[in-house]
């Protein structure tokens, strides 16, 4: 238990979208600019990356900022 409560507070760390200290809104903070990220991270971007390329845009990972803008999400 113990070893995969670790594992969620990596994952959370790495990728959550509500803590403004995670990696991934430092990431959005520096659109165009080089970021060293985990390899956690770069591997969740990387497959939603290749999932959004195979489904020829039917997968966007970028819509989540769009729906908290018109309030179909909480941000």
């Amino acid at each position: 238990i113990a070893r995969a409560m670790r594992w969620f507070q990596q994952v959370e760390h790495a990728c959550s979208r509500f803590d403004p200290a995670s990696e991934l809104n430092r990431l959005g903070q520096q659109v165009g600019a080089p970021v060293a990220v985990s390899e956690l991270l770069f591997q969740a971007t990387a497959f939603a990356h290749a999932v959004a390329e195979q489904s020829e845009g039917a997968f966007d990972p970028t819509v989540g900022a769009r729906m908290v803008e018109r309030g179909w999400v909480i941000a």
